[in-house]
């Protein structure tokens, strides 16, 4: 450059944020034509000269990265182990700036951000396709814990001014490969100098790690021997393959007869050797550029990075300053006060002080029973009081005052006040009094929150752009339905997916749930019979909401039905215990009694398309099976029938009557006086037979007609 920034501080924040000094040099573009030798060279030197420019203020990255992380984990910017040691005050240090982390990262990431999408066409078909690809992306992105991935995102971007995330295919993954995300090393990811906000980056270096064997074999096949030669490894032992390795992934734009490309490459810049290069491979390429757009998801094809800005002015793709930034200067201060404090209260019992010549030591150790250090021997010439104490000086209230202001301003530039983060609640104050207070505290990181919902509008439109690329199979999710039942979701990306949709976010939909506020309003609401039972079991946060409430249902819909599932629910279980055993074929356990339900449970399972697949000797150890225990249930049932319990009744459920039936019959038009008494005839034929039907169930009925008829 032919004007470089000068080490002043000052001198380089105006340099960075002037016009005036911007870099005059050649900027060349990459292109896949040209030669391996060129394009090497061109990626070493772009690489350093970006690297450069991000370590210089304002962002000075490296800086960051080594002392963010420290005050991170340590609550100090020196090289101290990060260990609280409270009886060396050189070693202690009240970390305000984790506290204010997790806090606020409760806040921003309690939830995954859930995405929305607009259907690009009125009609049911592609309203239902919508709907079905947005539970997709969700289903998809909790499977794979993305909301974990989010949260460590955040933390760098807190911390260390930047966050990434990296979607990619892995052949691997899964039972036939599938889209992963990748949290990114800060330290890893280097970006274009002139990259501007929110723009899309000329280039995008990501610095990664693998074995020798694992490049050889896996990635890069065709250039084994050139890598083995840069290496310079000739029989290929074991303790050479396995030697990790650090190489570059670049991701470019660049111009083909005017027109905008995308191109990837990995290289080893110290060994000057380019290990493959291609166009980028996230794009369905159709050959008409129209076309590809219409197919695709996006415009162009993506850089497959996710990255997050924050406290940004506008000019760069990386925020000039951060919350662990701005804090910095006063958990310092915080610390060297507590480590006055320290030092006063440590001699808050006084000294002891003793005339050697009338004392020994051990003599005025024992007499204070204090210890050898809050001793000291002075010659008094024999005063009348061999033993003195010296009374120490109280702690300023000046320097109480200083950490409690130091503590407050660090709350204050985090965002976390101490009501936000649960702590120090006013006692004079009613519930919903604190429950206000939090809530604006809480507005302090509402623009954070838009930070990382603008992460995930991104994050969704390129796992849906990969979808569209890599799912050229059938794939199948699994997601909750809106009845409390899972769906079956098939995606495919030729046909499955609506390339067109606009894809969003939920507004708000990444900040955590007010659980006491949602189990108030459900109570609320069952009140006043405005909310159905499932809704209700899942906002009070029941445990299986959907058997509690069918429970529910059918306890109230017919008691004694719902009584005769609960037994008949141990039925099935001994009886599907049963059909595995003879399948496996052993002999099933003796059972004391086999009742109707484990009966019917088997009779069921005979005309079920799992038993018609089983071999042909287990049909018959199934069906010899049921026969021998058919007829012993009816053996036992004859017996019990003649039995009686201890209070003198058959011991058998009640038989309740049937609903009674008013005959109401209308006839229409002019009919035959005859036809109209054979019909009235017939229905009440029918109600008496039904009515005998019913009395012939209770025996003493039943006995007391039998007798009629033989007297007759």
């Amino acid at each position: 450059m032919s004007n470089q920034l000068n080490s002043s501080p000052i001198d380089s924040y105006t340099q960075a944020f002037s016009s005036t000094y911007l870099p005059d040099e050649e900027y060349q573009q990459f292109d896949l034509t040209i030669t391996d030798e060129r394009l090497d060279k061109m990626l070493v030197q772009s690489l350093n000269d970006d690297v450069d420019y991000w370590n210089k203020p304002p962002f000075s990255l490296r800086d960051v990265d080594n002392d963010n992380v420290r005050f991170l984990l340590s609550g100090k910017g020196d090289e101290g182990s990060g260990l609280v040691k409270v009886h060396d005050d050189d070693e202690y240090s009240d970390n305000r700036m984790f506290t204010a982390m997790r806090a606020i990262l409760s806040y921003a990431t309690g939830q995954l951000t859930k995405p929305e999408l607009t259907p690009s066409n009125n009609e049911d078909y592609y309203v239902k396709m919508a709907r079905n690809m947005e539970k997709a992306l969700w289903q998809h992105s909790m499977d794979e814990d993305a909301d974990v991935k989010f949260r460590a995102a955040a933390t760098n971007l807190v911390s260390r001014k930047r966050g990434f995330l990296k979607l990619r295919y892995d052949p691997d993954a899964g039972m036939y490969g599938d889209i992963v995300t990748d949290v990114c090393n800060p330290e890893d990811v280097t970006f274009d100098r002139f990259s501007g906000f929110l723009d899309n980056p000329a280039k995008i270096y990501h610095r990664q790690r693998d074995s020798v064997e694992y490049l050889c074999e896996v990635k890069f096949p065709n250039k084994r021997d050139e890598i083995y030669k840069a290496f310079q490894i000739k029989q290929g032992r074991y303790s050479q393959l396995s030697k990790m390795m650090t190489y570059f992934e670049c991701w470019f734009s660049y111009r083909d007869k005017g027109k905008p490309k995308e191109g990837v490459c990995w290289f080893l810049p110290e060994q000057r050797l380019i290990l493959d290069k291609m166009p980028n491979p996230n794009w369905v390429y159709t050959g008409n550029d129209t076309k590809d757009k219409e197919t695709n998801v996006l415009f162009a094809p993506p850089k497959p990075f996710v990255w997050f800005n924050y406290i940004n002015l506008g000019r760069s793709i990386i925020d000039e300053t951060s919350l662990f930034d701005q804090a910095k200067p006063m958990q310092e201060a915080l610390n060297y006060r507590l480590k006055q404090f320290n030092r006063a209260v440590s001699l808050a019992n006084g000294r002891w002080l003793y005339d050697k010549g009338q004392i020994s030591e051990e003599t005025a150790s024992r007499f204070i029973n204090r210890g050898s250090k809050t001793l000291l021997g002075v010659d008094y010439s024999k005063t009348a009081n061999p033993v003195q104490v010296l009374t120490p000086n109280n702690v300023s209230g000046a320097l109480m005052e200083s950490i409690q202001d130091s503590r407050a301003e660090i709350d204050g530039l985090m965002g976390t006040p101490s009501i936000f983060k649960g702590a120090n609640p006013q006692s004079q104050d009613t519930l919903g009094r604190d429950q206000m207070v939090k809530a604006q505290a809480g507005m302090l990181q509402d623009d954070l929150v838009r930070a990382i919902a603008n992460g995930a509008k991104r994050y969704y439109q390129l796992k849906l752009q990969l979808f569209r690329v890599n799912y050229t199979e059938d794939y199948y999710f699994n997601v909750k339905g809106g009845d409390g039942k899972y769906d079956l979701i098939m995606l495919s990306g030729e046909t499955g997916l609506d390339s067109n949709v606009k894809i969003g976010v939920e507004t708000d939909s990444n900040l955590p749930l007010d659980k006491p506020s949602i189990r108030a309003n459900a109570m609320m609401l069952a009140k006043m019979n405005r909310i159905d039972q499932l809704t209700l079991m899942e906002d009070l946060g029941m445990p299986d909401p959907e058997i509690r409430t069918e429970r529910f249902l059918r306890s109230q819909i017919d008691s004694y039905t719902y009584m005769q599932s609960i037994e008949q629910g141990m039925d099935n279980n001994n009886a599907e215990m049963d059909i595995m055993q003879l399948v496996a074929s052993k002999t099933p356990q003796e059972r004391d009694a086999y009742d109707e339900a484990y009966l019917n449970y088997f009779n069921h399972f005979v005309t079920l398309n799992r038993f018609t697949m089983l071999p042909r000797d287990a049909k018959q150890r199934v069906i010899q099976f049921l026969q021998t225990v058919t007829q012993k249930a009816q053996s036992s049932a004859q017996l019990q029938e003649s039995m009686l319990n201890d209070a003198g009744i058959i011991n058998r459920p009640p038989i309740f009557p049937l609903p009674k039936r008013t005959l109401n019959i209308r006839l229409n038009g002019n009919m035959d006086p005859a036809q109209t008494q054979q019909i009235a005839g017939s229905e009440g034929q029918m109600f008496t037979s039904t009515k005998q039907a019913q009395n012939a169930q209770d025996p003493a009925q039943q006995q007391a007609a039998t007798g009629q008829m033989a007297s007759q």
